[in-house]
């Protein structure tokens, strides 16, 4: 993870140096320092590799600030947001088995008959609703009408909450007599849901970004300075986000942790007696990367600027009047 926060940092340095570079040997430098506002609106994928789950499809809101700093066409782009996320992820039909359990109401004797207690669990989905917060370091082009931006965003994702449905069917399988199913008053169900909430934690991401749109609104074009130039600019675009790091923290945990042993239902209940592991936390997940893709609006607003030095503009050169000492 470090390498990439590294190149990142050395890729912008390295763009900053080539923009002023080209700028450099222009005589005239408009620039403009600007503050402003974003808010976004998106589809939040969370693409699974090597495990058992799906690519799950969510959304994503968010607001942020930016400091923008243009030279000409060059733009700078720095600011830190947050984007309140949700994604489901549906996992594959399991079943597990307590095998070799002790049957609780024997047919033939009091003693020693085994049972083997099945949990089958489908349609399984997990909700996570998240909080990403995100610092953008941006670089682009910008036009009186069209602007791009490229960088990379240094991003954390905060869970809020997790939460699980787990519909379950129980049933026995008896050495002697075969299956039993549907017998609630020997904890075979037929149709039971197990509900959790939880929490589960994030690694940071690094992600490539990428904005395209236009300026919305009245635009004074124009080169050189113009004072009646309005200090404020509104933008539309679309993005591209692309985590470059898995951010999920996979375990050995499976997504369903059975009770020790198959008792009577007035020791406990079968079903509540399971715990949950969320989907991605589980050995079910393997890598899972994040793409935040949508529509943005930028309202920025210009900053006060120094008063120009006209002299300093001048291509004439100042000479200096000789001063006379006195004898």
């Amino acid at each position: 993870m470090k390498k990439y926060f590294l190149y990142g940092i050395l890729s912008v340095l390295g763009l900053i140096v080539v923009a002023q570079g080209t700028f450099a040997g222009q005589y005239y430098k408009p620039h403009t320092n600007r503050l402003g506002v974003w808010t976004d609106l998106g589809a939040n994928i969370w693409m699974m590799q090597k495990g058992e789950l799906k690519t799950s499809i969510g959304g994503g809101l968010g607001l942020g600030m930016v400091y923008e700093f243009q030279q000409d066409h060059f733009l700078l782009n720095l600011g830190v947001g947050a984007n309140m996320m949700y994604n489901p992820v549906k996992v594959n039909n399991l079943e597990r088995v307590l095998f070799d359990q002790d049957d609780i109401d024997p047919l033939y004797g009091p003693t020693g008959e085994k049972v083997d207690y099945y949990y089958t669990m489908k349609d399984r989905k997990d909700k996570y609703l998240n909080v990403q917060v995100q610092v953008p370091v941006m670089l682009g082009y910008g036009s009186d009408d069209f602007f791009f931006l490229v960088g990379a965003k240094f991003g954390y994702m905060i869970n809020v909450q997790t939460f699980c449905d787990a519909p379950m069917e129980t049933k026995g399988y008896n050495h002697t007599i075969g299956w039993m199913q549907n017998m609630p008053m020997y904890q075979f169900y037929p149709e039971r849901t197990k509900s959790d909430k939880m929490r589960c934690a994030f690694n940071p991401d690094v992600a490539v970004s990428l904005e395209i749109g236009g300026y919305v609104g009245e635009r004074i074009k124009g080169t050189g300075y113009n004072r009646f130039r309005k200090p404020r600019h509104f933008r539309v675009s679309g993005f591209v986000d692309y985590g470059l790091l898995s951010i999920n923290k996979a375990t050995m945990t499976d997504p369903i942790i059975m009770p020790e042993k198959y008792v009577a239902p007035s020791t406990y209940d079968m079903v509540e007696a399971t715990s949950l592991k969320d989907a991605i936390s589980s050995n079910a997940a393997g890598k899972l990367n994040n793409l935040f893709v949508g529509v943005k609006f930028t309202a920025l607003f210009d900053l006060p600027q120094p008063g120009e030095c006209v002299l300093c503009n001048s291509e004439k050169k100042f000479v200096p009047r000789p001063v006379k000492h006195k004898k």
